[in-house]
């Protein structure tokens, strides 16, 4: 009863104690794997190896080293025959293990509690080793770590457990199962372990031997690569040497033939010297005749230099002569310029100044009049006054107000343009000689220095010859200096020297004449801008006119007071006694001829006389006469009064 009692109790206990072993068995199986690091491999030594195959420089022509977790194929990786046998023991002590569980589970003894319980892995099926695929692809692609891991070593509980259902031992084999498969597990465990570390070692010697083996092959393709430059290159130097065999050849050809020419020619330089020592003689009497000659030439050379120097004497005065006749005019011709030059000035007059001035009139003719509550139109205003006695009357009309812009312009041009007498040293101005530009003001200098004195006494026969003859070297000395200036340097060019004393000319007329014009003109800018054109015009056209007459022997002026009023103070412009032989009437304000004044006399000089004196020759300058009268308006002034400005 007793031992009935027991029996269960030890089944039990040996059916617990034989599901205890087979899953420590399995548990042990599960732990291991095909993965572990070799411990017998330096890790510095791999790392090395793995920069060197996934460098740049190794990863273009050196197949990359496969990873330990890629898939490998062992039957075809080449692995020795030790490790296959190995591989193959372990593999049979699995079958030894399946079978044993096989026909545990052929006799089918269970006891209570000896049951064990479904397994499953938690490592996906693995296929068998035999059947792992060999990388594809080139030798420096790397397979991803998904893909790796799914190729990994075979799990020993796929071999030992074809069934997911385990069926307990019998009790007769429980205890010897125990002994039995402590034993198999820990062998095979560390065979499998001892299988691969040498699988892996076989695998890394192999990899090296491929390593070295790429590196040969390069290696070997460069020594090709630089066996084929070194034979292009024979080639090449090869060529150039043939080449420079030509040129050496052809230089030792003209070598030689230079010797023939030196030869040749040391031949004819001793006979030349055998001539030479044959005619010293000869070359004695030649430099006898070299020295007479030389003598002969040297009074030749001073004959020469004294009819150079008669010639040049002659010839300074042809060309004197010369130019005294190229430069002589006509005097139809500055009788016509003047006439033309007035009509310039009575166009502008016509097309500027006629019509109704506007409410700018009565203050412009209460300036004129000295109204004390009045205030100057313009600074220039008291020059159109000092004209005419009657200027408020030619400024209130529409149609005679052009007359006294004639007459102011060419008061202007006289003054300043044509002005022919002396600069006053006290006065500092210089007058006149636009044309001359830049030596505009040392020519007014000398003229001032040089310009001829009027005799004080008419009856000093003595002082008058004395005069007359400073004057004709005066005017000589004037016509030749003008015609250097004027041939040294272009008209244009002059014009631009003289361009600011023009502006400030300009800027003077059109500041008086302004006030003066209609009300139908534009704006004030534009004004001035048609005004200083058109005045430009008549100023270019007078310089050029003064310019000739400069250039002439006689002596060629003009005034805007007659020869009567000359030595009268202040130069009056108006109320002198009328002239017949130099002046022409023209009608004014009242529309009367001269006849119906009881006494004429000069009321507005619309345009002054020309004068000449002398000839082309430079002679007879005590004599005047009247080329081109003055056109004056004439009024009834018994009385003189001074006007000067």
């Amino acid at each position: 009863m007793s031992s009935a009692s027991t029996q269960p109790p030890n089944k039990a206990a040996k059916a617990a104690q034989g599901s205890k072993l087979q899953k420590k068995w399995i548990s042990a199986i599960k732990d291991f794997s095909f993965h572990q690091p070799d411990p017998g491999r330096d890790p510095a030594r791999d790392e090395m190896s793995r920069r060197h195959h996934e460098s740049p420089a190794n990863t273009h022509n050196t197949p990359r080293r496969p990873s330990m977790s890629e898939p490998r194929n062992i039957s075809r990786q080449g692995t020795s025959t030790f490790g296959n046998d190995r591989y193959q023991g372990a593999v049979q002590e699995a079958e030894t293990l399946e079978r044993m569980i096989k026909a545990q589970k052929d006799n089918k003894v269970t006891t209570p509690g000896s049951e064990l319980p479904p397994f499953n892995s938690p490592l996906p099926p693995t296929p068998p080793v035999d059947n792992l695929r060999e990388p594809t692809g080139n030798a420096s692609q790397i397979l991803p770590i998904a893909a790796s891991q799914q190729y990994t070593q075979p799990s020993m509980l796929d071999i030992a457990l074809p069934t997911p259902q385990l069926q307990p031992m019998p009790p007769a084999y429980i205890s010897e199962a125990d002994t039995t498969m402590d034993l198999g597990v820990e062998e095979l465990r560390g065979k499998l372990k001892a299988a691969f570390l040498t699988q892996q070692n076989l695998m890394r010697e192999r990899n090296d031997a491929q390593s070295l083996a790429t590196a040969y092959r390069d290696q070997s393709q460069a020594l090709q690569t630089s066996s084929s430059d070194l034979q292009a290159n024979l080639i090449t130097v090869r060529g150039q040497l043939s080449e420079k065999d030509k040129l050496a050849k052809t230089s030792i050809t003209a070598n030689e033939r230079h010797h023939r020419v030196v030869s040749e020619k040391d031949t004819f330089i001793r006979s030349l010297q055998s001539e030479l020592e044959s005619n010293g003689k000869a070359r004695e009497l030649v430099a006898a005749e070299a020295n007479r000659l030389r003598d002969e030439k040297a009074q030749l050379e001073e004959d020469l230099r004294k009819r150079q120097e008669t010639f040049k004497a002659v010839n300074r005065e042809l060309l004197q002569l010369k130019k005294e006749l190229t430069n002589k005019v006509e005097d139809k011709w500055f009788i016509d310029r003047w006439t033309f030059l007035h009509s310039m000035i009575q166009n502008f007059s016509n097309k500027y100044f006629i019509g109704n001035i506007g409410g700018a009139r009565n203050a412009f003719i209460k300036t004129l009049t000295g109204s004390r509550d009045a205030k100057p139109a313009t600074t220039y205003s008291r020059k159109l006054a000092a004209l005419t006695g009657t200027s408020a009357q030619y400024i209130d009309s529409d149609t005679l107000r052009p007359l006294l812009i004639q007459a102011f312009i060419w008061n202007m041009l006289v003054t300043e343009v044509f002005y022919h007498e002396p600069a006053s040293p006290e006065d500092g101005i210089v007058r006149g000689l636009y044309w001359a530009g830049a030596e505009r003001n040392e020519l007014a200098g000398l003229k001032g220095e040089f310009y001829p004195d009027q005799p004080l006494m008419e009856d000093d026969v003595k002082e008058v010859e004395r005069l007359e003859a400073w004057t004709k070297l005066y005017h000589k000395w004037r016509a030749t200096t003008s015609i250097m200036l004027i041939q040294r340097r272009s008209a244009k060019v002059r014009h631009e020297e003289n361009r600011t004393h023009v502006a400030h000319l300009l800027d003077q007329i059109i500041g008086t004449l302004s006030p003066c014009l209609p009300l139908k003109q534009a704006s004030q800018a534009e004004v001035d801008k048609h005004l200083r054109k058109g005045l430009a015009e008549v100023i270019a056209t007078a310089v050029h006119l003064d310019a000739e007459i400069y250039q002439q022997r006689a002596w060629i002026f003009c005034e805007q007071w007659t020869h009567e009023t000359r030595s009268a103070k202040g130069r009056p412009n108006w109320g002198f006694g009328w002239s017949s032989d130099e002046m022409d009437e023209v009608p004014g304000p009242d529309q009367l001829r001269l006849e119906n004044y009881a006494h004429p006399c000069v009321g507005l000089i619309v345009q002054p006389a020309l004068y000449k004196e002398g000839n082309q020759f430079g002679e007879e300058y005590s004599k005047r006469q009247v080329l081109c009268k003055a056109k004056v308006i004439a009024c009834e002034n018994p009385k003189y009064r001074n006007h000067s400005y």
